[in-house]
Order: C-alpha cells, then sequence, then structure tokens
C-alpha cells in the first residue's frame, strides 16, 4: 500500500475555509485505498479541536528545523507521493526547501495543486489592486501607469512561481481543464500532459431533498472585498431591494472588510440586509432561494457547488475560466457578463418573481451537482496516484 503525504500550511480545519474543507475532504477519500499522513506548520486559525482523519504531523517554526524534521518524517513513514496543498509550499521560491534536490529523496513523487486562478488574477489585476477616492488625475495615473508597471511584475512573479511548479513537481494538479492552457502560457518548458485537472468534491455527501424555501438571497464566503467583490453585491441589491418587499440578503461570514462593508450598507440605507458573522452555512443553505457569487476571481467556488447541493439557485459573474465548469447558465444557474451590475440586478429580479423558474432550475441544480460526488473525484485521484511509480 502506497503512503501518501499531504501538505497545508494550516491544519484542515474545514471550517476555515474552501482549502481546508477540500484538505480534509481530500485525506478521508484517500485514506480509502492509501495509507495517509498529513503535514502542516500551523493550528487550525480558529483555535479550535480539529479531530484529523489520519495521523497528524506539525513541522516547527524554524525554516532549519522544518527540513530536517520534514525530511524525518518522509523517511519514518516511507511516504511514496507528497501532495503539496499550497502551490509551491515545499519546493520553490516560498517553499521549506528552495529546489527539490535539496530534499534528497530521488524517489519520492510530488504533486502540486493550483487552487486559484493565476490567469484570473491577472486579467483582473487593476480591479483587486484599484484604491478608491484618489483626485481624478491621480486615480488616472494610478491606474494607467502605476498599476500597469505592477501588473508587469506580478505576471513575471506568477511565471517564475509556474516554472518553478514545472522544475519540482512532477504533476501539477488544477482545479479546470481551462487552467491547464494558462499554465503552459505561463511556463512553456512544461512537457505535455504533466499537468491535469482534477475539480473539488462535493463538501457533502448527498444532494438534500428540497422541501421549500424563503424569500433568502445568500452570500456565503470571506469578507474579503477584493477578492469576493461584495461591495458589487451591496450595489445590486440595492437596485432591486424596493423592488422585491419580502426578500433579504443574509451575508454569512467574517473578515477584514466586515465594517467597511457595514458602513456601505447604511449609507446605502439598505433596510433588508443582515451580516450574520461566521457561521456554520449548511442552516443558511436549507433555508435560502438563490445564492448570491460577485467574486474577482476564485479557483473552483465551492461554496457554489455547497448551494446547489441544497437546490439554492447560483448567480455569478463569469469572471473566473471554472465557473462554466460548475453552473450552465438558465439551465442550473446564472452567469453574468463580468462585474454587470444591472445586468447582474435584472436576471437576480427576474428569479426573485418568477417561482415556478425558480423551483425548475433548483431541481436541476442539486441534480448537476453529481458529477461532483466524492465517488467520482476520489477515483481520478486515484487513478493519477495508481499511475505515479
Amino acid at each position: 500500500m502506497k503512503t501518501i503525504a499531504i501538505y497545508l500550511g494550516y491544519e484542515p480545519y474545514p471550517k476555515q475555509g474552501g482549502m481546508e474543507r477540500v484538505t480534509d475532504l481530500l485525506a478521508r477519500m484517500l485514506s480509502v485505498r492509501f495509507h495517509v499522513i498529513l503535514l502542516c506548520k500551523h493550528k487550525n486559525r480558529l483555535g479550535e479541536e480539529y479531530h484529523c482523519p489520519v495521523p497528524l504531523f506539525f513541522l516547527p517554526q524554524d525554516n532549519k528545523e522544518q527540513q530536517a524534521y520534514l525530511l524525518s518524517v518522509l523517511l519514518d513513514n516511507k511516504v511514496d507521493i507528497l501532495i503539496d496543498q499550497c502551490e509551491g509550499g515545499v519546493f520553490g521560491r516560498y517553499g521549506i526547501f528552495r529546489h527539490r534536490n535539496e530534499l534528497r529523496l530521488p524517489q519520492l513523487k510530488c504533486i502540486a495543486v493550483q487552487h486559484n486562478s493565476a490567469m484570473a488574477m491577472l486579467n483582473n489585476y487593476k480591479i483587486i489592486k484599484h484604491k478608491e477616492r484618489l483626485p481624478l488625475c491621480c486615480d488616472w495615473l494610478y491606474k494607467e501607469l502605476f498599476l500597469s508597471l505592477l501588473k508587469c511584475r506580478a505576471i513575471r512573479l506568477q511565471k517564475n512561481l509556474s516554472a518553478d511548479l514545472n522544475a519540482n513537481y512532477d504533476k501539477i494538479v488544477t482545479l479546470s481543464p481551462a487552467f491547464i492552457p494558462h499554465f503552459h502560457l505561463l511556463a512553456p518548458l512544461t512537457p505535455r500532459g504533466k499537468v491535469t485537472a482534477i475539480p473539488n468534491p462535493n463538501t457533502y455527501e448527498e444532494p438534500v431533498t428540497r422541501t421549500s424555501a424563503e424569500k433568502i438571497v445568500l452570500f456565503v464566503g470571506r469578507l474579503d472585498n477584493k477578492a469576493k467583490g461584495i461591495d458589487r453585491l451591496l450595489r445590486v441589491w440595492n437596485k432591486v431591494e424596493s423592488k422585491a418587499p419580502g426578500w433579504t440578503l443574509q451575508i454569512v461570514g467574517d473578515g477584514q472588510d466586515k465594517e467597511m462593508l457595514m458602513n456601505m450598507t447604511c449609507r446605502l440605507k439598505l433596510q433588508c440586509v443582515s451580516f450574520e458573522g461566521f457561521r456554520i452555512p449548511k442552516p443558511y443553505y436549507e433555508e435560502a432561494s438563490i445564492f448570491c457569487m460577485t467574486s474577482t476571481f476564485e479557483g473552483f467556488g465551492m461554496v457554489l457547488t455547497e448551494a446547489m447541493q441544497h437546490g439554492v439557485v447560483p448567480i455569478a459573474f463569469n469572471s473566473y475560466e471554472a465557473l462554466t465548469d460548475i453552473v450552465v447558465d438558465e439551465q442550473d444557474g446564472c452567469l453574468i457578463p463580468a462585474f454587470d451590475e444591472d445586468a447582474y440586478a435584472t436576471r437576480l429580479l427576474e428569479l426573485m418573481r418568477d417561482k415556478e423558474k425558480l423551483q425548475q432550475i433548483s431541481a436541476r441544480a442539486i441534480e448537476s451537482t453529481s458529477k461532483f460526488s466524492r465517488d467520482k473525484v476520489a477515483q481520478q485521484w486515484y487513478d493519477l496516484l495508481d499511475s505515479m511509480t
């Protein structure tokens, strides 16, 4: 039986976020067929007890000690394959080792997993980095000159990171087939076939049977406005709130921009918006009718499949490539041209007013998540790991 080591910076307590949920699920899925261990640097950020499904090893904080400890754990456990969930967290310019040959385990096979869309971040770089409330002339200089220079630097950095992954890992796993040509564009020396796509599995074992839905529009996620674009959602809600009596917007999550977003809610005089804070999202999925995503970029967007498993109809800006792997417009959700807030508000209002259409899309959303079932995703991982001898 092969031994698989999975590396993640923080222990994968699922309540922390999508990457942690995926890593916890991956450890559980792979342990059915392989001996699996987890390697982490830190306890979970919430300070809560995590019941790990497999043996868990914490690396020391000192970098030199980390190197020696990691080598000893890999040797003692006779690890055959290392899965790096941090996209260069073990090897590379920001890794524990700068170069893979420093580890001196030539027989070890290594896989790097990309959890974000580098191209979506680069394409929307000026949106992500834009600063508001600058004088008009300064704003133009900032966007057209300074941000253009920063974007060039970001592209160069991403090319270097991608080249590092190619140099140090045997396989690179992305979350969508659409990401594969993008990786080759950033790292053109990467051999064909080295990059493969395996999606994230469903968070919940089985989809729910939808019984009822309230007049609730839901957002679930980290309150990081540059990435998640929650200010767009508030502006959209400002366009529809008065036209959709009885509906409420629930924002579930916490983060650095919570105060700013709450102030924006007051400034827009929105009456039917509630900030729920950090909560387990399942009870909210069970009640909501529509799920809103307004992100600038995502890697996969597990909250979409989580909502769809509960029959909550997703509506999202078409701002990253993996989205179309998850949602088919007008069939199991709604896709809006990237950042067109008027179009988003129009489609959202249509869903709110058309109960029959909402129910039809809801039923298809539940069905469509079967393509991300744990069994199907696990089999893709089994095939990949079995092929690495």
